[in-house]
């Protein structure tokens, strides 16, 4: 573990997100502020006249002052079971009342683990009997990440501590604890995934498919959630195409995939008399390439390009294809088309219907024309037959 002034790589998920999945699973106290206030994506706020019944309102996780045997610690539940790569903590507007010092340790759990009561009530503490249930998963136990490191008040120019973690280990659940009390308003975990497709069906090892309905089986293929990822592109001038596979929705044009505009575009733009919003000549395109968590047989349902906050700077059209490299590290040399290029609307969330059923898919390209920005993509489908050498990967 180092501390560090940035993250240097963008194939990362924030897995301790609330919007990608991530949840409080056991807190001390939250009397001032509850502790799923960490797990927002949003930056913090400051309200200078909102106060409660307890206290000044805060736009994080704040407990109580510490008078009895202890300190006050969070348990999250990651988004998905990931290798911990960078953690930053962030203790905006708590200038008199951060912690001195905090640390995180972590382990790998089954996914039923329990759960408290969460009412995101303030002036809340854990009980008795909490306390006894939480306690069966030893958590002062766990591999430590991050021992005990200084914290800063929340002014501007030292709210954020950046940490880069090196372990080989993965996680789904991680421990914060703060020393002895005091608060924090975010903590971002980001990591890479190992698997994804969680609690929607098991294999039969003796045909490489799945037993449960085929309803159940239909989800989203390049999800970052489901081990999808950007492998390829043509362009990411402002925003990285990984961005458009997160789950949830965008929180601003930052949080998508956008590129330059093209030099080559046309000087002047035709277009016809009867429709001036087609366009007659729209030369450039750009593209991007994402692996999918799980390679197989496919059956392709419904398509969504999300262009939300692209208002003026939205591609003219999309195109989506499919390939298949056996190489886990190598891009397809061909391409099939599932869904031909089709107009989409700015600051809007664009649906096909699509019907395509195609034998191995490993690969998706987004080809957009002539150039700009999208938020989200979403590709669904269902898995008819899964690669024998990721079975392993997936039904453990």
């Amino acid at each position: 573990m180092q501390e560090t002034s940035e993250i240097e790589c963008t194939e990362l998920l924030e897995v301790s997100s609330e919007k990608n999945g991530a949840k409080i699973v056991f807190a001390t106290d939250d009397f001032f502020g509850v502790a799923e206030n960490l797990l927002k994506e949003e930056e913090p706020v400051w309200k200078e006249n909102e106060y409660t019944n307890f206290g000044k309102w805060m736009d994080g996780w704040e407990t109580r002052r510490k008078r009895k045997t202890g300190n006050d610690y969070v348990i999250i539940a990651l988004a998905a079971e990931a290798q911990v790569s960078h953690v930053c903590i962030d203790t905006c507007f708590f200038t008199g009342n951060f912690p001195p010092k905090f640390s995180i340790s972590g382990d790998k759990l089954s996914t039923d683990v329990w759960c408290q009561n969460r009412t995101c009530i303030l002036g809340g503490e854990a009980s008795e009997d909490d306390y006894e249930r939480i306690s069966a998963f030893h958590s002062e136990n766990w591999p430590v990440l991050i021992p005990k490191q200084r914290l800063d008040a929340g002014y501007p120019d030292m709210r954020k501590k950046l940490f880069r973690v090196s372990t080989s280990r993965t996680f789904t659940h991680l421990r914060l604890d703060i020393f002895p009390d005091g608060g924090i308003a975010r903590l971002r975990v980001y990591g890479v995934l190992k698997q994804a497709i969680r609690s929607i069906g098991k294999m039969d090892a003796s045909n490489d498919a799945f037993v449960t309905s085929t309803t159940s089986l239909e989800f989203d293929l390049v999800s970052r959630i489901n081990d999808g990822g950007c492998v390829d592109y043509s362009n990411a001038h402002y925003g990285h195409p990984n961005n458009i596979i997160k789950p949830g929705k965008a929180t601003s044009m930052a949080d998508g995939w956008e590129t330059a505009r093209r030099h080559d575009r046309s000087l002047i733009v035709e277009v016809t008399a009867a429709d001036p919003q087609v366009c007659k000549i729209m030369p450039g395109r750009e593209w991007a390439i994402f692996k999918l968590g799980h390679a197989g047989d496919v059956k392709f349902t419904n398509i969504v390009i999300d262009t939300a906050y692209f208002k003026g700077n939205s591609p003219y059209s999309v195109k989506v294809e499919g390939g298949y490299a056996s190489a886990s590290n190598s891009i397809p040399s061909r391409w099939k088309v599932i869904m031909p290029f089709r107009r989409i609307r700015p600051n809007y969330e664009n649906e096909f219907s699509v019907e395509r059923e195609w034998d191995h898919v490993s690969h998706i390209k987004v080809t957009i024309t002539p150039d700009g920005g999208l938020s989200r993509l979403r590709i669904f489908g269902r898995l008819r037959r899964f690669q024998s050498d990721i079975l392993t990967d997936i039904s453990d």
